[in-house]
């Protein structure tokens, strides 16, 4: 402090508790070791032979634990009068000693200032001796990377006070030899060109020698892993496409036997029923003579068609049961007997009325007799 600065006034306080002194403090141990060694007079543990005994001895436990707690607190009462006292002396000495503490921070904060220029001054020196000493180097490894690598060791700092300008530098030049020399174990390993530059572009970035060689050891295993499952896959669709050929091969030379020619279709059977001793020709000449008796429409002209002789009865699958039992009925009145058949035709109400009248019509001209020979 300067001599044109004002003296600092304070006021003395006098610190008044019932254990201000030592001798206070000590006579409260006093007070507790004495009445805790009469209280002890009346407790004798013993072993415990009865039921009795057993919950005496509890009792008295009760007791000597009441006893220790009454002690401990009296104790603790007056500790806190104490610690009160205490926290409050510590508060006001703080407040009184608040106009030093502010001057100590300002001279912390122009040191600290100072410091900062200093080093940062001494980076700059260094950076420039860097950049002479090793000037194809500094495009691989910039100085705050070198300077962060090697010149943070504790105790060894390159911007350091305990250390002078020349110390300083010489720590730099030899931080560049180390790198020279991993550079040269770099060159000396057994990897090729690519992996070496591989290697080389990891250390200048990490400036870290066994982790770089360790990284690029397993990026070359991972490399010939891959390859090496690669060429296992060539290899396994090489195979694959050989097999296949060989089978189509072994396939190719068994002797492929003829196709089987399709069977002819089967011959339409004819729609007049062979147990009938009437010809196809002599119906077709029976109905053409009933036709001419009354107007014949389509649908009967297509039924005549289909209906071969006069013991087959045609049934369409759109006709209703009573339709078919009245067809049937009408027949079987005549003598005309057979088992309904479906022609596969769809027709309508008004068709299967035409086909009903068509077959009143035929069994009405049916004459049975010339519809057999005689034997």
């Amino acid at each position: 402090m300067s001599s044109a600065e004002p003296p600092i006034e304070a006021e003395a306080t006098t610190i008044d508790t019932e254990l201000a002194t030592t001798s206070a403090l000590d006579q409260l141990v006093a007070n507790i070791t004495t009445e805790a060694a009469r209280l002890a007079k009346d407790h004798k543990p013993h072993d415990i032979v009865s039921e009795e005994d057993y919950q005496q001895s509890k009792r008295d436990r009760a007791k000597a634990r009441k006893d220790i707690a009454s002690l401990k607190g009296r104790y603790d009462e007056s500790m806190r009068t104490i610690k009160e006292a205490l926290s409050e002396a510590d508060a006001r000495v703080k407040s009184a000693l608040d106009p030093l503490t502010k001057i100590d921070d300002g001279y912390k904060e122009k040191v600290d200032e100072y410091e900062a220029s200093w080093r940062s001054k001494r980076a700059a020196r260094l950076s420039q001796a860097y950049c002479d000493f090793a000037p194809d180097l500094v495009p691989l490894v910039p100085f705050d990377r070198l300077m962060a690598r090697f010149g943070t060791e504790k105790g060894k700092q390159w911007d350091a006070r305990s250390l002078s300008d020349k110390q300083a530098e010489a720590a730099m030049c030899q931080a560049v030899e180390r790198i020279a020399a991993d550079e040269r174990t770099i060159e000396s390993s057994p990897y090729d060109e690519q992996d070496k530059a591989a290697l080389k572009a990891d250390y200048f970035q990490t400036l870290d020698l066994s982790g770089a060689l360790r990284r690029t050891q397993e990026a070359k295993e991972q490399r010939e892993r891959v390859a090496r499952l690669e060429q296992e896959r060539r290899e396994r669709e090489a195979e694959a496409r050989r097999m296949a050929e060989q089978a189509a091969a072994a396939q190719a030379a068994i002797p492929t036997e003829p196709e089987p020619k399709p069977e002819p279709k089967p011959e339409p059977k004819p729609l007049i029923d062979t147990r009938t001793q009437m010809t196809a020709e002599e119906y077709r000449a029976e109905l053409a003579a009933v036709g001419g008796q009354q107007p014949i429409t389509s649908h009967q002209r297509l039924v005549r068609e289909v209906v071969g002789a006069q013991t087959v009865l045609v049934a369409l699958y759109s006709m209703t049961g009573e339709q078919m039992r009245r067809l049937a009925g009408t027949l079987s009145a005549q003598g005309i007997h057979g088992k309904p058949k479906g022609t596969g035709m769809l027709l309508s109400e008004t068709q299967c009325a035409d086909l009903l009248a068509f077959a009143n019509t035929r069994a009405q001209g049916y004459d049975a007799p010339r519809a057999r020979k005689e034997p």
